[in-house]
C-alpha cells in the first residue's frame, strides 16, 4: 500500500463508477491539460500526509489528497447547466466513497476530510472551469516495519 497506489485505486473505482458518477475520464496521474471530449473529469494529486513510527509498532500513514472533478463551461448549456451538474457531484462522490472505505483495497479506511468539498471554479493548466474539489484522507497500518537506531 503506498500512496500511488491509493490514488491509481480511487481513480479505478472512479473510472469502474464513471456512468453513475457522470464523469468521462478519471485520471490517477495528474495531466498537462484535461483533453477535449475528457469532460467531466477527474484529477487526483497528493495534499498532505502524517508518516508515524515506532520501535516494534509498525508504522502508520495518512494521506490527504485532492479528488477535482471538472466541468467544461463551453459546453451546450454553459455555465448554468455546469453549475446544475457539479452539485449533483457532492452526493455521488460522497456515496461512491462511504460505499468503499478501502478504495479498492488501498488503504485500511479512508474518510473525508473538512472541508469534505470546495465547491466552484477551479484552474487546471491554462483553464478555468467550475467543478468540486474533494478533500479525502486514506489511512494505512503498516505491520513488520523495522525501525532501527
Amino acid at each position: 500500500m503506498t500512496l500511488a497506489n491509493i490514488l491509481t485505486q480511487t481513480a479505478a473505482l472512479e473510472e469502474a463508477n464513471k456512468v453513475a458518477l457522470g464523469i468521462k475520464k478519471a485520471y490517477d496521474d495528474a495531466p498537462e491539460d484535461i483533453g477535449p471530449g475528457q469532460y467531466p473529469a477527474a484529477i487526483r494529486y497528493p495534499r498532505t500526509g502524517d508518516l508515524e513510527y515506532s520501535l516494534g509498532l509498525g508504522a502508520k500513514s495518512v494521506h490527504h489528497f485532492i479528488v477535482e472533478v471538472h466541468l467544461q463551461r463551453g459546453r451546450p448549456g454553459g455555465l448554468a447547466e455546469c453549475e446544475k451538474r457539479a452539485r449533483v457531484l457532492i452526493e455521488k462522490y460522497r456515496d461512491l466513497y462511504a460505499a468503499n472505505l478501502s478504495l479498492n483495497g488501498s488503504c485500511d479506511t479512508s474518510g473525508m476530510d473538512k472541508p469534505s468539498y470546495e465547491y466552484g471554479f477551479l484552474e487546471w493548466g491554462e483553464t478555468t472551469n467550475i467543478g468540486v474539489r474533494f478533500n479525502i484522507w486514506a489511512k494505512e497500518m503498516l505491520d513488520g516495519i523495522t525501525v532501527s537506531l
